[in-house]
């Protein structure tokens, strides 16, 4: 029966057809979803890079409160012009004293001898910096340290301290005088004010040695009083409490 061979032999080609023929729609899907994927990670990217952007752009730059670099000495004709209270100045910033000065002549003398001395850390002008006032107080008082010698354990309720009262009354002094914290603190690290802040955290630093206080309650009761005082001078302009505190005299 040839026809009968002849359907047995013929081969299938509908079935192998069906069989070898690639699925180009299951990866058509799968590339589409790999695209969108990899666009949904670049538009990602795009993003994140924007905002960073924005970000610097919006957020003021913070100065490090560095202290500026010592000015140069001043010249024999410069220190001739000083007047008395300037000789002062000069030599407390480098942490000088004259027991024989009593004339201005001897001031001038003196000054011009020891022109070459550097500022003292705790004195020298300080950077202009976007920090609140009770961070830069805080290094005021760690130099402070530094220069008398005190070890950083028994600084350290002192910086606790001070930083916790600039923070309210600073706070409080520029609300009552409609004032920007950062024009407070500023103004208080220009002379006389530093120099006035200072020897108050000195006088209090001796007091700590003098009576061994290393508690905050007895520390914060010591000086608090005085930094709202202080702080308030500061917020009115007003210097002249603050060269009568240059002035005073230490009880210890």
């Amino acid at each position: 029966d040839d026809s009968k061979a002849t359907v047995t032999n013929e081969p299938d080609d509908s079935k192998a057809t069906v069989t070898n023929e690639p699925d180009d729609s299951k990866a058509t899907v799968s590339v589409l979803y790999w695209k969108k994927k990899e666009k949904k990670k670049m538009k990602l990217s795009i993003a994140v890079v924007l905002m960073m952007l924005l970000l610097a752009l919006w957020v003021e730059p913070v100065v490090s409160d560095e202290t500026e670099d010592d000015p140069p000495p001043p010249t024999d004709g410069q220190i001739k012009k000083m007047k008395v209270k300037e000789l002062k100045t000069f030599m407390a910033n480098r942490g000088l004293k004259c027991d024989d000065c009593f004339e201005k002549t001897d001031y001038v003398n003196f000054v011009k001898k020891n022109r070459a001395v550097p500022i003292l850390p705790s004195k020298r002008p300080r950077k202009v910096s976007k920090e609140p006032i009770d961070v830069q107080w805080k290094r005021v008082v760690s130099d402070i340290c530094t220069e008398e010698g005190v070890d950083e354990k028994t600084c350290k309720p002192l910086l606790k301290v001070v930083a916790g009262s600039f923070e309210m009354h600073g706070r409080r002094v520029a609300k009552q005088l409609h004032k920007e914290p950062r024009e407070l603190a500023k103004t208080s690290l220009d002379e006389p004010y530093i120099l006035a802040g200072s020897k108050i955290v000195k006088q209090t630093l001796r007091w700590m040695q003098k009576t061994s206080t290393t508690s905050q309650d007895p520390i914060r009761k010591k000086i608090d009083n005085e930094i709202k005082m202080f702080l308030t001078a500061v917020g009115a302009d007003n210097v002249n409490p603050m060269y009568e505190k240059i002035n005073e005299k230490d009880e210890l």
